[in-house]
Formats: C-alpha cells, sequence, structure tokens
C-alpha cells in the first residue's frame, strides 16, 4: 500500500470525523468542551494537514493547523480547569 493512499484513507476519516463532531454537537449528543469532540476535532485536523502537506493545499493546511492548535489549547484547558477545581 502507497504512502498517498494512507494519507488518502486517513483524509476521509479526518473528514467523516469533522462532519461527525459537528453533527453530535449539533444534536447535543456531546459537549463541545467535552474530549470526544475535541478529541474528533483534533484527529480531522492532523490527518487533513498531513494530507494537505502531501498535495500541497497551503490554504487548507493553514485552516487545519490553526484548527489543531484550537484544539490542542481547548483540551489543554480544560485539563487545567478541571486540575484547578479538584
Amino acid at each position: 500500500m502507497s504512502w498517498s493512499l494512507v494519507l488518502s484513507v486517513l483524509a476521509w476519516a479526518g473528514t467523516v470525523s469533522y462532519l461527525l463532531a459537528y453533527l453530535l454537537v449539533s444534536r447535543r449528543t456531546i459537549l463541545p468542551t467535552g474530549y470526544v469532540y475535541q478529541g474528533m476535532n483534533l484527529f480531522g485536523a492532523v490527518t487533513l494537514s498531513a494530507y494537505s502537506i502531501q498535495q500541497r493545499t497551503w490554504p487548507a493546511l493553514a485552516l487545519n493547523a490553526a484548527w489543531a492548535l484550537i484544539g490542542v489549547h481547548a483540551v489543554y484547558s480544560e485539563r487545567r480547569r478541571l486540575a484547578m477545581s479538584q
């Protein structure tokens, strides 16, 4: 299996993860501040960033890298908030 195919499959999985996260939050099945939502977004951001690098689609890379940084910040902030409340 080629690296290109692996990245393509991961990019599709990341796309589904993004969309499913949005659907679940919109239906109030998961919380937007929860680890599930943030994890799904991080997975999508990382996989689509890798694919964007391979495809040399720089605007998509900028968007997904920013999305990943926001997700990392959200997870860090939530962990910090929980640690301070204990």
